[in-house]
């Protein structure tokens, strides 16, 4: 559930689109989850990558 400005009631994020992209709420959420997991793990990834490099 979202709050609509427009409307001032809660509503499904499936209900709520982005103008621009066209996308609903729901899908550019979980597509920005997914983005922010995934640069998570590289950066993980990457400072253990530099540790393991200084270690040697």
């Amino acid at each position: 559930m979202s709050f609509c400005t427009g409307c001032e009631t809660h509503v499904p994020c499936l209900e709520l689109v982005w103008k621009q992209t066209g996308e609903n709420m729901q899908v550019y959420n979980d597509r920005l989850r997914v983005e922010f997991s995934y640069s998570q793990e590289q950066s993980f990834l990457k400072r253990v990558w530099q540790w393991f490099n200084q270690s040697i």
